[in-house]
């Protein structure tokens, strides 16, 4: 007889589409991606009047980061996910089918250029980082490279080679990439600069918000600064910490643990964060759009208003 596969699931990652409004990706846990090309792209909608939140559709793609894309002139919303192949869908779920496109040399099964790592919206455009410093941005005539001086795939091990994990930036001429070994990167549009971090610790995170450039990552390590006036290390946490993601959220910058719950650095120290909830809030990304920050763990959704956390639970999973 063959085994039934259980519906309940693990969290990839997730982004916010409106204050009560989320994407999450996710994997079934009886599901090993090792094996199988499989992962549920869901959204949690806390206004919906229909008597279930979540809504879902399968890929036959590892999905590795989720983001939102705005409406242009071209098309409205979207709803983007990456895999680790560099494979993307841009879901619409109001005005018509999904896009799924590929990333040409992106991948190891699927290519040769090594995985990808993250999807960013950066300007009006969508931008891809990943392995061996492979920058992509998709414009009309699709994904193309933009990591002139970045990408090279070394032939057997190499510890120079650029392994870049985030992405983000203020316009389309203002992009940071932030990467293994303290190494963050500056485009200006035309040619990519480094820029001096003062740390060797893996960067997993990297959030622009204005002049205000935030990365963060192994041993505590969190930079603050730009590509004009370098960056300075601010923390004062245990060097056991790994902070794998930011958000800044009511002018304070808000980090994800894996293991350790969330943090938050207020201008002078970073402390632990009460959420006052049972278990305390697991999270490994943050991510906010006005008013409302969002937590996602691996079996774990919080968010939080200024005033209190609220756990959201998953309905084919145990609750917390």
């Amino acid at each position: 007889m063959e085994a039934k596969i259980s519906n309940e699931v693990y969290f990839l990652d997730g982004c916010v589409i409106e204050d009560d409004f989320v994407y999450v990706a996710c994997n079934l846990e009886d599901v090993d991606p090792r094996e199988y090309t499989h992962s549920r792209l869901s959204v949690y909608d806390a206004q919906s009047t229909q008597e279930w939140k979540w809504f879902y559709h399968d890929v036959d793609a590892n999905i590795v980061s989720v983001c939102v894309k705005q409406p242009d002139a071209t098309r409205g919303r979207l709803l983007c996910s990456l895999s680790k192949e560099g494979e993307v869908e841009l879901f619409d779920n109001a005005n018509g089918p999904a896009l799924h496109e590929k990333i040409s040399g992106a991948g190891v099964r699927l290519g040769t250029g090594g995985y990808v790592s993250q999807i960013r919206e950066i300007g009006a455009a969508l931008f891809v980082c990943g392995q061996h410093g492979q920058v992509y941005k998709r414009t009309a005539a699709g994904w193309i490279h933009v990591d002139q001086g970045l990408f090279n795939v070394p032939e057997g091990f190499d510890s120079d080679a650029i392994m870049l994990n985030s992405i983000d930036g203020n316009h389309e001429n203002d992009v940071y990439v932030a990467g293994d070994d303290g190494k963050i990167f500056h485009f200006n549009g035309t040619s990519w600069s480094s820029v001096e971090t003062g740390i060797d610790e893996h960067l997993n995170w990297i959030r622009v918000y204005g002049n205000a450039v935030w990365a963060c990552g192994y041993n505590g390590a969190l930079l603050t600064g730009n590509a004009r006036s370098g960056f300075r290390d601010v923390s004062s946490s245990d060097d056991n910490l790994t902070f794998q993601s930011l958000a800044r959220f009511q002018d304070k910058i808000f980090l994800a643990t894996i293991n350790d719950g969330v943090f938050v650095y207020d201008g002078v120290g970073i402390r632990t964060v009460d959420s006052g909830l049972n278990p305390p809030v697991q999270s490994h990304h943050l991510d906010c759009r006005s008013q409302v920050l969002w937590s996602f763990g691996v079996k774990d959704i919080c968010w939080f208003d200024g005033k209190r956390w609220v756990r959201v639970d998953h309905p084919d999973n145990p609750a917390l």
